[in-house]
This record gives structure tokens, sequence and C-alpha cells, in this order.
């Protein structure tokens, strides 16, 4: 009997709370299954959706060489290897496909490469108006196998050194924890950091830092030997020579057929002038031992001021 009486003050409290909610009817009073209650902010996930939008990033950050690569959402990849001396350009231009991700922990995801091709045969050559282009590997994935990938956030003790040291060079400062995605390749012990795709305004600035890095090194260590000199002289060169050949080449994907053909001509000439100025520029100093700081600083000089003219057809 105690109970009958307290039935109705439990019923009008529901329906008090179901109002309070905006509920309409009682039908709308469901208890979550466990799924729904779980709130481990710690459990993360990561697909190749969340890097699509991504360039991954191999180099020396100081020097002219860097390897590209750009995963999809399916996991196949493509990527280009880029170096230059002089009149000879070191390229591999490669695609690939990656198995799907598996989870390691909160930070670390592992794939396999699952499939890697060539454009061009590695270890052959040819010439093209003057320039000899070097067909080689995709340096960054050599040996690899298992590529692990590291989520934004992962503390950097969990890396290692020839990680860290890698992604250093091509990334933007690291404290503690990653600030990017990272991609390292185990077998190999080379570490690629992401940026964002297709930003040439910050793809320049980026060179423009390692370009007033380099100079620094020339103006304020006085101890260097003049062969030193001559070897970051070249760099400062190659620098915007790498970028050049890497501009040129999302040109020829991009622009139309007949704006291409005209660009082409142009480009000739530029490469002929270029050549001769730098030649012009080291007979003020010929057989000495400066001659090759003279004739890489106006190269650089030149190259620096193409790769903003191209970089115009762009943006």
């Amino acid at each position: 009997m105690i109970k009958r009486m307290w039935l109705p003050l439990v019923i009008a409290a529901i329906i008090a709370e179901c109002l309070l909610m905006g509920c309409k009817s009682t039908d709308a009073i469901q208890l979550p299954n466990k799924e729904e209650t779980s709130n481990d902010e710690s459990d993360t996930s990561f697909s190749f959706a969340d890097i699509s939008n991504l360039e991954f990033w191999f180099g020396s950050g100081a020097g002219a060489w860097r390897t590209v690569l750009t995963v999809r959402e399916d996991g196949a990849f493509e990527g280009e290897y880029l170096d230059s001396d002089m009149d000879v350009r070191y390229v591999c231009n490669f695609t690939g496909k990656l198995t799907e991700p598996v989870k390691l922990d909160d930070y670390t995801y592992s794939v396999q490469l699952e499939q890697l091709e060539f454009e061009r045969e590695p270890n052959t050559q040819e010439s093209k108006d003057g320039i000899t282009y070097m067909y080689s590997d995709a340096y960054g994935l050599n040996d690899a196998d298992e590529l692990l990938f590291y989520l934004p956030g992962t503390p950097v003790d969990r890396l290692s050194e020839e990680c860290l040291n890698w992604m250093r060079g091509f990334g933007d400062g690291i404290d503690t924890e990653l600030p990017f995605y990272g991609l390292y390749n185990v077998a190999g012990e080379m570490g690629f950091s992401s940026r964002e795709k297709n930003t040439i305004d910050k793809r320049l600035a980026h060179l423009e830092q390692e370009d007033v890095y380099l100079m620094d090194l020339l103006e304020t260590q006085a101890s260097l030997t003049q062969a030193e000199m001559n070897n970051i002289a070249e760099q400062r060169y190659h620098l915007w020579d790498s970028e050049l050949n890497l501009i040129w080449k999302q040109l020829k994907e991009t622009l139309d057929v007949t704006t291409m053909e005209l660009l082409t001509v142009e480009e000739r000439e530029w490469i002929a002038y270029k050549e001769a100025e730098m030649k012009k520029s080291g007979l003020e100093v010929e057989g000495g031992s400066l001659q090759p700081v003279f004739e890489y600083g106006k190269g650089r000089e030149l190259t620096r001021i193409r790769v903003y003219e191209l970089a115009e057809y762009l943006r």
C-alpha cells in the first residue's frame, strides 16, 4: 500500500524531467549503451584522408636536395626526388601504394610499403638541352618495408634520434611534441615531416630562411676554410635551383600546352643567359680559390629571381 502511494510521485518526477529536457514522450528516455558512454580522450584514429592535403618532405634542410611525396585517401602515393650539380640533375619520379594503417599506440600507426614504381629506370641517364639527367632511386624510401606515421602531438621521447634529426631538417621547430605529422622509414632510418600542400608562398619563405642561415655561416664563421666557403656557396645556389626544378614540374602539370611551349622556349634562353653570366662572374678571379664562390653566387642570384618569376604562374 505504501509503495502504491509513492507511484504517482515517481511518475510526476519523470514527466517533470522530460519537460525540462524538451522531451515530448517517455519514448525519448533511453539508457545509452556502453559504446555511447565511452569517452576515452586518449583514443585517437588515423586514416590516409587525414593527410591527403599534405606533402611529406625529406631533406637536410640547409641543403639543396629534397624528396617530396603525397598520399591519397586510398593509400596510393606519388613523389619526386630532386638534386642538382651545375648542369647535372638527379631525378626520381615515383609512385606506389601503402597498406591500411595499423594502430600501434595513440600516436603511432604502422603501414607496409606494398608497391613502389619508378617513372624512369634508376641508374640511367640522358641529356636534354645541355643538361644531363641522372635517374635514381626514391631517396628516403631506401630499404623501406615498414613505415610509421606519427601524429601531431607525439612526444619526442618516443622517436629515435635518427628520425628527429631528419625531421628537424625540414620541419617547424620541435620542442617536446611533434607539431606536424611525421613519416619514418624504419629500416632506412629516414624521417619525413609534413607541410600543407601547394603553398608556394610558405615554401619560398622556408627557402629564404635556409638561404639566410647559409649566408650567416659565410659572414660570421671566420674559421671556415676556402673549401667550406665554396661548399656553402654551392649549397645556396642549389637551394634555389632545386626549387626551380620543382616549380617547373608543377607548371608542366598545371599550364595549358600553348603556354608551356612558349615558357619552355623562354626558359632555354634564360638557362643559356644564366650559365654565361656565371662564367663571366668567375672570370673576375679566374683560377683563384674564390672563383667557385663568385660563380655560384651569381647563379644563386639569378636563379632566385627566376624562381619568383615562375612562382607567379602557381598563384
